[in-house]
């Protein structure tokens, strides 16, 4: 087998200083960005690893099957192509596996040199630097962080912010790899910014006034109280915005755009569906 390409490093940064609201302390995968890499590799927090992906070649049809085989769970988290023995595959999977069997070690020596912190310093990886990502300007949008490979791609990262609980019940339905704001680490917002900036407004205005006044006094229990946040967020209502970070396959993109742009899609969809078909071309994908 043969390693040929990754996706993007700042991707998966990102990423995890979404969950935290920490893009402060971002520094182009300087000493921060690498201590925050081990230490959620150290907690055996591997979920963020899902939005990174390796892309190896010659892989013989036998040696993927054997490995399947005997890592059945496996196959969620890689998509194989016997015709041309492509394999794509995520960091947690090789995270996942690591010791176990020396195919999951192969494919984890060849990638070693690529990737900073996850399975070891080499010299190389050391020297590696990413420039860091930052949030746009804006309260709702899509942006798509990367396509993976560049040609004829398999893989679309995109970036979320201002969909709706409601929404994300939704959204999650759809096969991907997301990564989701931590309302337990980041809800505090409440109590220092305009409310209004926090919920989705729909069709009734008796509707949104109570979202609004459910939130407003939710965060005058928080000041009054210190509620912790694990405790508050059950308080919160389906209308509270969230943001997001997602790896999808290409087939499950599409097949969000085709469910969730009919007149039966929840009002909200119409929004983020226009969004998606805005933007996807812009990158090769149709």
């Amino acid at each position: 087998m043969k390693y040929v390409d990754r996706t993007d490093l700042s991707v998966l940064i990102y990423g995890v200083r979404l969950c935290y609201q920490s893009w402060h302390r971002s520094d182009d995968l300087g000493p921060n960005d690498r201590k925050l890499l081990k230490n959620i590799e150290k907690m055996k927090h591997y979920s963020p690893f899902n939005l990174l992906w390796y892309w190896f070649e010659e892989v013989a049809h036998d040696d993927w099957l054997n490995w399947i085989t005997k890592n059945p769970t496996f196959q969620h988290f890689c998509f194989y192509a016997p015709q041309r023995g492509e394999l794509l595959v995520n960091a947690r999977t090789l995270l996942e596996g690591k010791g176990n069997d020396d195919f999951t070690d192969e494919l984890i020596r060849q990638v070693k040199d690529v990737t900073p912190v996850i399975f070891g310093d080499t010299d190389a990886n050391l020297k590696i630097e990413q420039e860091s990502i930052f949030p746009q300007d804006g309260d709702d949008y899509i942006a798509v962080l990367d396509v993976f490979p560049k040609t004829n791609p398999k893989l679309v990262t995109i970036e979320v912010k201002g969909l709706s609980r409601a929404l994300l019940q939704q959204w999650i339905r759809h096969f991907q790899f997301p990564l989701v704001k931590s309302t337990r680490y980041t809800l505090k917002e409440l109590v220092n910014n305009p409310i209004s900036n926090f919920t989705e407004v729909g069709k009734y205005d008796i509707i949104d006034e109570t979202n609004t006044g459910n939130l407003n006094y939710l965060a005058w229990i928080i000041r009054q109280y210190n509620v912790p946040s694990d405790y508050a967020k059950y308080a919160l209502p389906e209308a509270y915005k969230t943001h997001l970070v997602s790896v999808f396959p290409v087939w499950s993109l599409n097949n969000l755009l085709d469910v969730r742009s009919t007149k039966a899609a929840m009002w909200e969809w119409n929004k983020w569906t226009d969004l998606l078909k805005e933007e996807l071309p812009k990158h090769g994908i149709v």
